[in-house]
């Protein structure tokens, strides 16, 4: 922005220039140009830093989101809400936990635990999760179309000489090219999930998913099998006195189906309190449910009738299952000391 020179009293029309009123002088302008190539040369090439749960994780207290800070030479090492950084700082109960621990924790509960194993392989197909999938989609679609008539009209407007320039039609052309690309990214994902419901293959592809995993597996593969079995992590702190425990609710993928898990401050072992399943999980359950349904409908004088479209009751089992972390073991991409 700095470097346009409109600020300098010159609007560009394809070839033309044509002096408009300035909004600082020539001499200023100049100055801050020349500064800018200045500071180009003084900066150095930014540090990157790999985050595996970075846009999964949202504060339980104000629902901001719970992003990953960490710096070699540095104490920031940890995730903390958005609420607690500043200039916000709005978030009073929330406090960041250990990012290694927590990332070496979800790796472990994902990849290494059969209980987990077992409950997604085991879970029932859901017949209105699929209507749901199916609306969504057909939203999807209906905004994808609009937005390449946008992107037609606004790339019309850009053949016109006298136009081709104008930052403001420039920007709204790539603003909904961007909004095309993610579009398509989840019509794609939403096929993929309506397909797997319709065909049964979800629990498949959560058993090969789980299985894919090995310890020699590159970052970005890594953070993408994470992304594609966690819909949402939500943290919690309760303080206490001296420390306090954080609670951890992972939300999975396609699944209504979520665990909830405790730890102390240090963060060291969790303590998975139990699994929500929206659903009864197998034939076995589902007739049971069924039969304490007919019970209680014809203990009220109603009839209970075939019962088809009926899935289960929702459950909440008590797991008793722990992960312990070893100090040794504790994964870190970035850097090797502690």
């Amino acid at each position: 922005m700095l470097r346009n020179e409109i600020y300098k009293g010159i609007r560009k029309w394809g070839d033309l220039r044509v002096q408009v009123p300035a909004i600082v002088s020539e001499e200023l302008w100049q100055k801050v140009n020349d500064n800018l190539s200045k500071n180009k040369k003084n900066v150095g090439k930014k540090a990157k830093y790999h985050y595996l749960l970075n846009g999964l994780i949202f504060c339980g207290h104000c629902q901001d989101e719970v992003i990953g800070k960490k710096r070699i030479k540095g104490n920031d090492n940890a995730y903390k809400c958005k609420g607690k950084r500043p200039p916000h700082k709005n978030c009073q109960e929330s406090r960041g936990i250990s990012l290694p621990k927590l990332e070496t924790f979800i790796i472990q509960h994902l990849f290494y635990s059969k209980e987990l194993k077992r409950l997604l392989i085991a879970a029932p197909k859901s017949g209105t999760e699929l209507l749901q999938l199916q609306k969504t989609l057909d939203q999807k679609e209906k905004e994808r179309a609009l937005f390449k008539k946008q992107i037609e009209r606004l790339a019309k407007i850009l053949k016109d000489p006298e136009l081709k320039n104008d930052d403001n039609f420039t920007l709204d052309y790539k603003d909904y090219k961007d909004k095309l690309k993610n579009s398509e990214t989840e019509i794609e994902d939403l096929t993929i999930r309506v397909v797997e419901l319709e065909n049964g293959n979800r629990n498949k592809r959560s058993k090969q998913l789980i299985e894919s995993y090995t310890t020699e597996v590159e970052f970005d593969e890594l953070k993408k099998l994470i992304h594609s079995m966690i819909e949402r992590i939500e943290i919690t702190h309760d303080k206490q006195k001296k420390s306090g425990f954080f609670t951890l609710k992972i939300i999975y993928k396609y699944y209504d189906e979520y665990s909830v898990f405790v730890t102390d401050w240090q963060a060291m072992t969790w303590q998975w309190l139990y699994h929500y399943n929206g659903q009864a999980m197998n034939e076995e359950e589902l007739e049971q449910d069924k039969e304490l349904l007919r019970y209680m409908l014809e203990s009220g004088g109603k009839k209970a009738g075939d019962l088809k479209e009926f899935k289960g009751y929702k459950k909440i089992s008590s797991m008793n299952d722990v992960t312990i972390l070893k100090p040794d073991e504790l994964l870190r991409f970035d850097y090797t000391t502690t």
